[in-house]
């Protein structure tokens, strides 16, 4: 995971079936080799605020950015593993991040996490879908241009 990660290829939006969820979907590679994860972005373009998730897959999800203003998660204490440093107990709420860093000690030897349990708050300057996504990409190990990114899609329907 902390390899360094290109876009291979060119990804488009589609629609997944879900209510007006569009998912915007890229193969990643190392050295020039796909490896079997995926950069994904699910848009909502029907909301009334702006709303999207930012995902690293890899056979399941080892990193998600939500981003919405009600969003919240709960950080608490998991039985065998310590919490890590800078992710605050209780309720996050608002724009936040599951990261790897905070979560691979949750997988069981060669084993991915089942579920993302710990997350931080987006900082301050890290708002809007640019910005966002490209912090993902950092703190993912993404090495991308905004050619490369997707642009959010344009409200569907009139509120």
């Amino acid at each position: 995971m902390a390899a360094s990660k290109r876009i291979a290829g060119r990804a488009d939006w589609q629609d997944v079936g879900l209510g007006g969820v569009r998912r915007w979907l890229a193969p990643l590679a190392v050295e020039g080799t796909v490896t079997g994860m995926d950069l994904v972005v699910d848009a909502f373009p029907n909301e009334p605020d702006l709303r999207f998730t930012v995902l690293l897959l890899y056979s399941r999800c080892v990193m998600r950015l939500e981003y919405a203003v009600h969003v919240r998660h709960r950080n608490h204490p998991v039985r065998g593993a310590f919490v890590p440093a800078g992710v605050p107990l209780g309720w996050v709420v608002g724009p936040h991040c599951h990261r790897w860093t905070d979560n691979r000690a949750l997988g069981r030897g060669d084993a991915l996490p089942e579920v993302l349990e710990f997350a931080i708050p987006l900082p301050p300057a890290v708002r809007g879908f640019d910005n966002a996504s490209r912090w993902f990409c950092g703190e993912a190990e993404i090495t991308c241009t905004s050619e490369e990114l997707p642009r959010l899609l344009p409200r569907e329907t009139l509120l």
